[in-house]
């Protein structure tokens, strides 16, 4: 299901019912990691569609990371690297996702890559209610400038969450983001989903002299809830 960007939030349709909630098929393999993704998993059996919101042109996408079997993301922090000035800017370099059962247990966090550049967010969460879900992506990205010129490309991420039916009022916004770019084509899942697994498209270091845009956005999995 796709939407546009929102003003850009996503507008429930007759179908979605607002609530207020405060923002405060693949067998599966685990691996384990440290606090970025302690407990990694490769696959799920239950995915019912990607969310593909519009993305840079740099970089290539990262494999796959999902939440355990049975939990959601239900929030997230974003690592974003301030404005360089005379420097090599980068902008938006990781998106890491924390995940949760219906019961609220925590299951881990996944991010797919972590980036190099950058500090890290606080997270922002859907809130306290348990089987509320994020549903929802939008970056906002820099258009390629032409050669020699800085180029940040995915600048920031916003999300929203929902029950699967039941969408909550506020958006879901990390308040690190960088300045430069506008917000894009965004995506969404289906009725009865919630995002579980992310593929980050990153640019990899060009090395000294050349210009690095390191995140240039992600793609989703949504699993059934």
């Amino acid at each position: 299901m796709t939407t546009e960007a929102m003003s850009t939030m996503m507008s429930p349709t007759t179908s979605m019912t607002k609530i207020t909630t405060s923002a405060t098929t693949t067998a599966s393999t685990t691996t384990t990691t440290s606090e970025t993704s302690q407990s990694v998993v490769s696959g799920r059996n239950d995915i019912v569609s990607e969310l593909r919101p519009d993305v840079g042109e740099f970089g290539d996408f990262q494999d796959y990371e999902y939440c355990h079997e049975g939990s959601w993301a239900y929030g997230f922090r974003q690592r974003v690297e301030f404005f360089q000035f005379t420097r090599d800017d980068t902008a938006l370099n990781a998106i890491r996702l924390h995940c949760r059962k219906h019961d609220g247990t925590i299951t881990g966090n996944i991010s797919s890559f972590e980036g190099y550049w950058g500090s890290w967010s606080n997270s922002a969460y859907c809130g306290d209610v348990n089987g509320v879900y994020m549903f929802y992506a939008a970056f906002k990205i820099e258009d390629y400038r032409g050669p020699s010129i800085d180029d940040t490309s995915a600048n920031d991420f916003r999300s929203q969450c929902w029950n699967g039916t039941v969408v909550s009022n506020n958006a879901l916004h990390a308040s690190n983001g960088n300045m430069f770019g506008t917000w894009k084509r965004s995506d969404a899942c289906n009725k009865g989903s919630a995002i579980c697994g992310i593929s980050s498209k990153f640019d990899k270091p060009q090395g000294e002299g050349y210009d690095d845009t390191a995140m240039n956005g992600a793609f989703f999995k949504c699993c059934s809830l």
